[in-house]
């Protein structure tokens, strides 16, 4: 198991209102995150603090399997997000 620091970029997507309503939420693979790693995420200004602790269930997804787009901001983000 490895621990990952992510950040969230609060002017785009409302990490808060997504883990208040969803249990699990599909993230952007952006490094060699692995099944069962944990992962801490950096919500930026103006929080500017670690909020959250996750672990990892699924990695290598082809398409998102969870359906958040009502907690971007812009739907457009929604659709360049990897």
């Amino acid at each position: 198991m490895t621990e990952w620091i992510i950040s969230c970029e609060p002017k785009y997507y409302d990490v808060d209102r997504a883990f208040q309503f969803l249990d699990k939420i599909d993230w952007g693979q952006s490094s060699n995150i692995c099944s069962g790693d944990l992962v801490y995420i950096y919500v930026n200004t103006p929080i500017s603090a670690i909020k959250y602790m996750c672990i990892v269930n699924k990695v290598d997804l082809p398409v998102a399997e969870i359906d958040d787009r009502e907690f971007f901001l812009d739907e457009a983000d929604y659709h360049n997000y990897g």
